[in-house]
């Protein structure tokens, strides 16, 4: 189950697809004879470092770069640029790959007008949002590098489906992820319509099933379900086991979210029985069907069955071989939530202190008391939900034993939420989705004012 498709290296997709384009630059080429033999010895050289010294490989791609510059051939600076660019964030300098983009955009001599050059640029602008949606988590902040790439391949008249659910399906992704719904449903609707004009039925399959999300979280109930059903047909039909598994989670968890759970505990197990099915199991795939099991499980009331789900999940999605960081964090909260269900408060912060270090790496105290650093507080709603089920967890044992110590603890944990809170509240673009996060925000509003008020009564006393 991924997010994004796999990258594959732009320049070969670039030379195989467009070295043949009639829209050529109104540039003529002006490399000298011992230009294009510097180039050649560089670009010979410079395939040693590209996973060994990326340093030394930006510095032989700047260096051509510059003869290109000279030549006036803007499309295979572009290309350096973004070579560039690639080395870096495929090996982890994250912040080295956004320097070169913005020093890309400083040196930009003349606007980009023929195909090559705009698909290469549009390409950067998505290797940057990829890095701020996927590594840093920064949602709000990838979409307008999205946007920028969607712009110039709009220019080009370049889509393909592939390149559709490179650029649409990410962006609607990230876009989900910022409670930004009604833009989501804009870019997936944009991915689907192209997947279906060159007929691609994995770029329809891959859409589908996350197109019915932003559709769930606006309630729009039969929407979802429809896109949903509409991927498991068509992934049954051509055998991908792989999207069928996800179109029937995704089934399970709507029908969870609506209340009935008769129907998402058969598309649960409908799924598990695509999954034996699956030659090549992934991980994460595998983890989130257990955590839907684990929830069904849960609203029935099968709790102990539901705790073997939930730590499943979280073994699954631990060892995975993609960031799965976030969704680990989600798993505990549930199943943190389950034991409070129960009232077993102190497995329940158990449960919830794993979740904030999976959303906060650098917070390392398995002290169930203990809290992050505002600082290290950042626009995340698993962390909203964490910070405010350790304060109902203490807020209740409070009750049970009259202790201030518990009350403090439960007031510090709500205040932290609402710091969480009121930094979700600034990043929500879309109004209709800010109306809803704002309805759903007075619970712990309420809560911590009543956890407030229940500390001062005590202080009167």
């Amino acid at each position: 189950m991924k997010f994004s498709a796999c990258i594959s290296n732009v320049i070969f997709i670039l030379v195989t697809i467009f070295s043949s384009c009639n829209q050529k630059s109104n540039h003529s080429a002006k490399l000298s004879s011992s230009d294009s033999v510097f180039i050649a010895e560089w670009k010979t050289k410079s395939v040693s470092y590209y996973k060994t010294n990326q340093d030394s490989f930006a510095l032989l791609q700047l260096q051509i770069a510059a003869k290109y510059k000279q030549a006036d051939q803007l499309g295979f600076w572009l290309n350096c640029y973004d070579t560039t660019i690639r080395a870096y964030r495929k090996h982890d300098s994250l912040q080295k790959a956004i320097d070169c983009f913005t020093s890309l955009y400083q040196n930009l001599w003349r606007e980009p007008i023929d195909s090559i050059s705009l698909i290469t640029l549009a390409e950067s602008n998505r290797q940057i949002g990829y890095i701020y949606y996927s590594n840093m988590e920064q949602y709000k902040k990838c979409l307008s590098f999205y946007d920028e790439g969607i712009k110039l391949m709009d220019q080009a008249h370049a889509w393909n489906a592939p390149l559709a659910v490179r650029f649409f399906k990410a962006a609607g992704n990230a876009a989900t992820r910022a409670d930004d719904y009604q833009r989501a449903l804009n870019y997936f609707e944009r991915c689907y319509s192209i997947a279906l004009m060159y007929h691609d039925t994995t770029a329809m399959l891959k859409t589908l099933n996350d197109w019915g999300i932003p559709y769930q979280e606006v309630e729009k109930f039969d929407d979802a379900e429809r896109c949903f059903r509409q991927s498991l047909n068509l992934a049954t039909s051509v055998d991908s086991m792989e999207q069928a598994i996800d179109a029937g989670t995704n089934l399970s968890a709507l029908f969870l979210v609506t209340g009935k759970l008769d129907s998402a505990l058969k598309f649960n197990k409908r799924a598990f029985e695509y999954m034996s099915h699956w030659k090549e199991k992934e991980d994460d795939s595998q983890g989130a069907l257990y955590r839907s099991q684990a929830a069904i499980f849960t609203a029935m009331k099968k709790y102990n069955q539901a705790a073997q789900a939930y730590s499943k999940a979280i073994e699954l999605m631990g060892r995975s071989d993609e960031r799965r960081r976030r969704e680990c964090g989600k798993i505990y909260f549930q199943f943190g939530s389950m034991y409070l269900q129960q009232s077993k408060e102190q497995q329940a912060l158990e449960k919830f202190q794993s979740s904030l270090q999976c959303f906060i790496p650098e917070f390392k105290s398995r002290n169930t008391d203990d809290l992050p650093d505002s600082e290290m507080l950042y626009d995340e709603n698993g962390l909203l939900e964490t910070l405010e089920g350790k304060g109902d967890a203490y807020l209740n044992i409070f009750k049970e034993s009259a202790s201030k110590k518990y009350l403090h603890l439960a007031i510090a944990n709500y205040h932290s939420a609402i710091l969480v809170l009121n930094k979700r509240n600034k990043s929500i673009a879309d109004e209709s989705s800010l109306i809803k996060f704002n309805e759903s925000s007075k619970g712990i509003l309420a809560k911590a004012k009543t956890a407030d008020s229940l500390l001062l009564n005590s202080a009167v006393q």
